[in-house]
C-alpha cells in the first residue's frame, strides 16, 4: 500500500514537471502564432477595407491632377507624395501609397504629373487614377499634349507659350 502510494505520487509530480516542460516550452510559441494568424488576418481585412475604399472614391471621387513631389517604395507599392490640384482649389499636399504596374512607373517619378481621384467628404482621401495612367493625354483640341514646365498644366504641344501661365515653351 506505501509502494502504490509512492508510485501515484512520483507519476504526479513526473504528470506536473511535464506539465510545466510543455507550458514552458510549447506555450509561447503557440500563443505567438495564434496572435501572429489573428495579426495576419486582420490586415487583410484593413486591406479589403482600404481597397473597398479606394473603388468608392474613383466612383464618386473628383477627377484632378497631382505633381508627384517625392516618392519611395513600400514592399510592393509606391509610397508617394503628392501636391494636388484641382479647379480653383489651392493646391495642397498628400501622401498616398499605391500599387502602379510597372509599365507605368516611368509616368510616376518625381516632377511627373499624374491622375487622381479626390474624394468629395475629404480633401486628403487622394486615389491614383492608374487606369488612366495608360492613356495618351491630348489637348481639348484632340492634339497630343505637352507638359508645361512652370505650371505643370496640358497644352497643344503647337503652342510656342503656355496658355495658362504664358511661359515660354520649351522644346526637346
Amino acid at each position: 500500500m506505501k509502494g502504490t502510494l509512492i508510485v501515484i505520487v512520483v507519476l504526479a509530480v513526473l504528470a506536473l514537471a511535464l506539465f510545466v516542460w510543455i507550458s514552458i516550452l510549447l506555450l509561447p510559441p503557440l500563443l505567438l502564432a495564434v496572435g501572429f494568424m489573428r495579426y495576419a488576418r486582420g490586415l487583410e481585412r484593413a486591406e479589403e477595407q482600404d481597397e473597398a475604399e479606394q473603388e468608392r472614391i474613383r466612383a464618386q471621387g473628383l477627377a484632378a491632377q497631382a505633381v508627384v513631389l517625392k516618392l519611395g517604395k513600400t514592399g510592393a507599392k509606391l509610397d508617394l507624395t503628392l501636391k494636388v490640384k484641382r479647379g480653383v482649389v489651392k493646391p495642397y499636399g498628400v501622401r498616398i501609397v499605391a500599387a502602379v504596374p510597372e509599365i507605368y512607373l516611368p509616368r510616376v517619378q518625381a516632377g511627373k504629373v499624374v491622375p487622381v481621384f479626390v474624394d468629395p467628404q475629404e480633401k486628403g482621401r487622394v486615389v491614383l487614377d492608374v487606369d488612366a495612367l495608360g492613356e495618351v493625354q491630348t489637348t481639348p483640341g484632340g492634339g497630343p499634349a505637352q507638359e508645361c514646365a512652370y505650371c505643370s498644366r496640358l497644352f497643344s504641344a503647337n503652342d510656342v507659350v503656355c496658355p495658362h501661365c504664358n511661359a515660354p515653351v520649351k522644346r526637346g
